[in-house]
């Protein structure tokens, strides 16, 4: 009688580990989201410089949740500086290309639309730190000779 309620356990054991596995290897298409979703109140409205960890950081986690930041970064490089706004927008700026890439996604979309911004406008660039905006001047000055 114990050898049928030990089976019986190590059946159910070994069922819930099924199950665990099953789930877990399905929702792995998930890991993106749930890394944005999970640490966006560390970055929304905050202007990142990808010089450091966190602007680094982020601009991956971006990259894996959204295919469209992931092929304009391929495309166009790393951006100088990153503005988190919330879940749906994201700014990357390229300064010495003085571009701008705004990427709007919906509540429960991952992919976004992008909208690029050249010369970057001053409605975007009043997020940037002073320096940056002198090496907008600067390259916009360079640009005009």
């Amino acid at each position: 009688m114990e050898s049928v309620s030990r089976a019986k356990r190590v059946v159910h054991a070994a069922m819930i580990v099924l199950v665990v596995c099953t789930v877990l290897s399905g929702c792995s298409s998930y890991r993106p989201v749930w890394a944005h979703r999970s640490r966006i109140e560390d970055y929304s409205q905050r202007f990142l410089s990808l010089r450091t960890t966190a602007g680094a950081e982020w601009l991956e986690v971006e990259s894996d949740l959204d295919a469209t930041v992931r092929h304009f970064v391929a495309a166009e490089g790393r951006p100088d500086y990153l503005y988190v706004v919330d879940t749906e927008m994201l700014h990357l700026f390229y300064l010495d290309d003085d571009l701008a890439a705004s990427f709007e996604r919906g509540v429960f979309s991952s992919t976004s639309e992008v909208t690029r911004h050249s010369p970057i406008p001053k409605s975007l660039a009043r997020f940037l730190p002073l320096r940056a905006r002198q090496r907008i001047a600067s390259a916009r000055k360079i640009r005009r000779r």
